[in-house]
């Protein structure tokens, strides 16, 4: 029997020296009483060094704090299976799995404490890239949710590439869009200038400098970036990826282990000069074309992983499809602005045409009107120059013979004085019509001297009898330049508008006679605040024989007008119907 007892003692001793998993017996004050080869392993020492040594030693402090409390449930009789970081000879971690159960003596006190340890660091990794794989693809998605502004492109792109920078935690992140033939970086993070300055251009150049092109008439790319974008790789090569894409985690062993053949170009290696061991080239396609890239550097080498890659490249469609979008929307807008500026074009063009149009139909008006003014002032002249003396002698006589009956019959009665006072009245009038006829019909070349418009006025005034309930008012441009003018015509010009304007005000008012001297021309106002003119009258106040007026032949004015003119001026007015009227004369400085 003791035979028996004794090989199954040596079989259960070879079972737990050969078993797989860490066995650890400590005793009740925590000291290591025995350990299994697999245990020394696990934690690098061996079965002698591990021997008689406290458990603690074997942790760092944070977990020193929970092996105690660990050890006061075993010695409560609890056993206990849970995860636990062990600090190996080297100082580095052992994740375990703890199974611990007490061990106690007949009388059932604790007597100490056995453990199964299990190292779980595969599985824990594993884990943690399988959590990883999740929070990428999961990253991954939202950034490119965020692609669907197309429309202010740099922003929505500066926006992504800090994330996927944040994502995959490199240096150095931009991006690579076509440009005339060259594909420069569009945007960029963590880059330095002189870095994108040399880089700026894939275009291989020729010894003049000029670029250099391929068979298909493009230029040719150079380099790893030339290379994915023109689809120049193989995808049995580890550092290419069927989906087109470059990447690694050590450029430096990358260019010792390989040749220009296996990278598919010459390539300048200038990331690798700058010291980036970590390089990912990620295209952006869409549809079928290749737009741009991605570019991730790090100085640090083995900074990517296949799936981080392949979240990229789904990220890099997504870009492909938002910046076709744009340059789609962008040429839309190019084409709406060249036809709204087309339809402008035409819509000017159309408005100069209608102006030239109503100029030209305006001056053949104005000729028109001119021509039969002409002819009017022509009868008019011919009329007046063959009866104007044939009356103004008559007129004559009668006003004579009048002053003699006054004369002769001072105490006449009053029906015969009345009568009297009316035929002279009306001879008064008469000669003034005939004056008047006269006036229009002499009307020689204009004679210019240097003269002054205030003067004028003021000459054109005086004569006028004002009435007591007219308010004249002159307010003159004291810096008022000389200008060349027959005086005596103007003169006439603004007895006429003055006389006009008071007797557009029957009940009263106020003249103002205001003139202002400007750069190339004098301007000379008088306003009334009469009765108006009329809309239906506007068009005609200065054809010859058209009067509102109960008397008057309606000469004024259009004499008015063919003096102003003759001295290469203007005459217009503004007028409101119970208001009043302005005239304003503008004569060359």
């Amino acid at each position: 029997m003791a035979v028996y007892f004794k090989d199954r003692e040596i079989k259960y001793q070879s079972i737990i020296e050969t078993a797989n998993i860490g066995i650890w017996l400590i005793d009740r004050n925590s000291n290591t009483i025995f350990v299994n080869k697999k245990m020394a392993d696990l934690l690098g020492y061996t079965i002698d060094e591990m021997m008689g040594t406290p458990l603690f030693y074997f942790m760092d402090d944070e977990m020193k704090k929970i092996a105690l409390e660990n050890v006061k449930r075993g010695a409560e009789g609890i056993s206990e299976i849970h995860e636990f970081r062990f600090m190996k000879k080297d100082r580095t971690s052992l994740i375990a799995l703890l199974a611990t159960s007490p061990v106690n003596d007949a009388e059932g006190n604790y007597n100490g404490a056995l453990a199964m340890v299990t190292d779980i660091a595969d599985r824990k990794r594993a884990e943690e890239k399988i959590l990883l794989d999740l929070v990428l693809v999961k990253e991954s998605e939202k950034i490119c949710a965020e692609l669907n502004n197309f429309v202010e492109l740099k922003d929505t792109l500066n926006t992504i590439m800090a994330k996927v920078q944040k994502l995959s935690h490199v240096e150095a992140i931009g991006i690579r869009l076509q440009d005339n033939g060259d594909y420069p970086y569009y945007i960029y993070h963590g880059f330095d200038n002189t870095f994108i300055a040399h880089e700026k251009s894939l275009c291989a150049k020729d010894k003049n400098g000029n670029n250099i092109l391929d068979q298909d008439g493009n230029y040719l790319l150079e380099c790893m970036c030339g290379n994915i974008i023109r689809g120049r790789y193989n995808p049995a090569l580890p550092f290419f990826t069927a989906g087109g894409g470059f990447w690694s985690n050590n450029t430096t062993k990358l260019l010792a282990t390989t040749t220009d053949a296996d990278r598919q170009c010459h390539t300048r290696n200038y990331c690798n000069w700058c010291g980036y061991e970590s390089v990912a080239l990620i295209p952006i396609h869409a549809r079928g074309e290749t737009l741009g890239l991605i570019q991730l550097n790090d100085h640090r080498a083995g900074m990517f992983t296949i799936e981080l890659i392949q979240s990229l490249e789904m990220i890099g469609n997504q870009i492909g499809l938002a910046v076709k979008n744009s340059f789609i929307y962008t040429k839309l807008k190019e084409s709406e602005l060249l036809l709204r500026q087309s339809q402008e074009r035409y819509k000017r063009l159309n408005d100069e045409l209608e102006q030239q149009v109503q100029q030209r139909t305006r001056e053949l008006r104005d000729a028109q009107e001119k021509l039969h003014r002409g002819e009017k002032l022509a009868m008019v002249g011919k009329f007046t120059s063959s009866i104007g003396h044939e009356i103004r002698n008559p007129l004559a006589v009668i006003n004579n013979s009048i002053y003699y009956l006054k004369m002769v019959l001072p105490n006449a009665e009053g029906k015969i004085k009345k009568h009297l006072d009316i035929i002279q009245a009306e001879v008064t009038r008469s000669q003034k019509i005939v004056t008047d006829l006269l006036d229009f019909s002499r009307v020689k070349p204009s004679a210019l001297t240097d003269t002054n418009i205030n003067s004028i006025i003021d000459a054109a005034l005086s004569p006028i009898q004002k009435p007591a309930n007219v308010d004249v008012r002159k307010i003159f441009d004291a810096a008022m330049h000389p200008i060349r003018a027959d005086q005596g015509q103007l003169i006439q010009v603004f007895t006429n508008l003055i006389n006009n304007a008071i007797e557009a005000m029957p009940q009263g008012g106020i003249l103002e006679l205001r003139t202002i001297a400007g750069s190339t021309t004098v301007e000379a106002r008088v306003k009334d605040t009469g009765i108006g003119i009329s809309d239906e009258h506007r068009d005609k106040i200065f054809q010859p024989l058209f009067s509102t007026k109960s008397s008057g032949m309606g000469l004024g004015l259009a004499l008015v007008k063919d003096i102003v003119e003759k001295h290469d001026g203007t005459i217009t007015f503004e007028s409101t119907v119970g208001v009043g009227s302005t005239f304003v004369v503008r004569l060359p400085a």
